[in-house]
């Protein structure tokens, strides 16, 4: 019958699942149904109850659902299952209260049987027994991670545990025993917590990249599982300040076509100076290069380079850009000022789009708007002519070009032009 599914939840309805016992047809009424529902004051609780029962089975309790099948789908046609097991989640355990001895007390053909680590309610006397208890995994329960991924040495952190929902486990977590180890240098070391999944504050006085572990234990040893956190922190002895990363680049724009840009770190400040470099996340030395194959349309190039020492100080700086071209296709845009590391490279022969456009303060509000002059350098000592928008315009020394148009076609000769710019409103 449909009380022998509430058999527990009848007692205990706040563990939240629901475990069912009895021999013969889950639907049919047998003496001990009658005892249930003498627990309730009407049959509408008992059927609401009952509902809810059955909610749970399906949606939350994976082993419930596979055991009685379509008598908890609510979608079947013919919910009908026989069941002669006693079926038993460690979420649906009634949990007596503290002090509470063993007792057993007959009830007619029934009997009701308590103690510390449950009951079990049963029409035909079948005993509660460690075969009856549904199987769970014993690993992928969560997660932990610090709070933060890094702090200053004699700083203070916690972690932090986070269950995993497709673990099989929900409303075991509130009760579950959180056992952390908190690594190197730290204070304190250990931390136990019951149904609190964040640590204890803990400080650190040694710098260092710190693993962390936490042992879950769910009640009643249902699962058990040590996690190792992810990501590890960080705790910084000596700062690291002032790197920068400048280009060394000899040849500008680089030529996807066997050119090659390269940089250099310097300027870094830290009470240790034992620096290790990662470029876009793979170890190198101080200095850096690479060799473009694909152009961007003249995005430039600006790697990134995270700067550490050996206390775990670290500082991250992006590079400065350098451009790059395909001398095999010239046409691309080109990003004013060109006036690389004020150095004045010489263009490259060909034909560059430039945007006009920026961002200005108008009527109260911002709004893009072209830069009203385009202003040409040529090369030292050298006399020649570029084509704007398709008309020529001799270059020799320096013009500004008066310029109302969003984008500029500009056609360039080789060993012409060393710098570009626009300004104005």
């Amino acid at each position: 019958m449909n009380t022998k599914l509430l058999a527990g939840i009848s007692l205990a309805a706040m563990a939240g699942s629901f475990w069912a016992c009895g021999e013969g047809q889950i639907n049919g009424k047998e003496f001990s149904d009658t005892i249930v529902e003498s627990m309730y004051d009407t049959p509408e609780a008992l059927e609401s109850l009952k509902e809810q029962a059955k909610t749970d089975c399906w949606q939350n309790d994976p082993a419930c659902a596979a055991m009685y099948g379509s008598y908890v789908d609510p979608n079947a046609s013919n919910p009908v299952v026989s069941s002669a097991a006693v079926i038993m989640s460690s979420s649906s355990i009634y949990q007596p209260p503290l002090g509470e001895s063993s007792s057993s007390e007959s009830i007619g053909n029934a009997n009701k049987r308590s103690s510390s680590s449950g009951f079990v309610y049963a029409s035909s006397g079948l005993e509660e027994s460690s075969s009856s208890v549904a199987s769970k995994p014993v690993t992928g329960l969560g997660s932990c991670a610090p709070e933060v991924a890094t702090i200053d040495k004699g700083g203070s952190v916690t972690w932090k545990f986070k269950a995993n929902p497709s673990s099989g486990y929900r409303t075991e977590f509130q009760g579950a025993t959180y056992t952390w180890n908190f690594g190197d240098g730290a204070t304190p070391a250990t931390d136990e917590q019951i149904g609190k999944t964040q640590s204890t504050t803990v400080t650190y006085a040694v710098p260092g990249q710190i693993t962390a572990t936490v042992t879950v234990t769910l009640p009643g040893g249902a699962a058990e599982e040590t996690i190792t956190c992810d990501p590890t922190l960080f705790v910084e002895g000596s700062k690291v300040t002032g790197c920068t990363c400048k280009s060394t680049t000899a040849d500008v724009p680089v030529d996807i076509h066997g050119g090659t840009a390269s940089w250099a770190v310097s300027g870094c400040v830290s009470g240790n100076t034992e620096f290790t470099y990662e470029w876009d996340g793979v170890a190198g030395t101080a200095t850096y290069s690479v060799s473009p194959t694909v152009l961007g349309e003249g995005d430039p190039l600006a790697p990134s380079v995270k700067i550490t020492n050996s206390e775990f100080g670290t500082m991250t700086v992006t590079c400065e850009e350098v451009s790059i071209w395909d001398s095999e296709n010239p046409n691309f845009q080109l990003t004013v000022p060109y006036n690389q590391q004020g150095t004045d490279p010489i263009l490259k022969e060909g034909t560059y789009t430039i945007d006009m456009m920026h961002e200005v303060w108008k009527n109260n509000q911002q709004q893009k708007s072209p830069y009203t002059t385009l202003a040409l350098q040529s090369a030292d000592n050298t006399s020649c002519s570029v084509k704007i928008n398709g008309k020529q315009v001799a270059l020799n020394g320096y013009i500004a070009q008066p310029n109302t148009d969003e984008t500029i076609l500009l056609e360039v000769p080789a060993n012409c032009v060393k710098s570009v710019n626009a300004y104005g409103d």
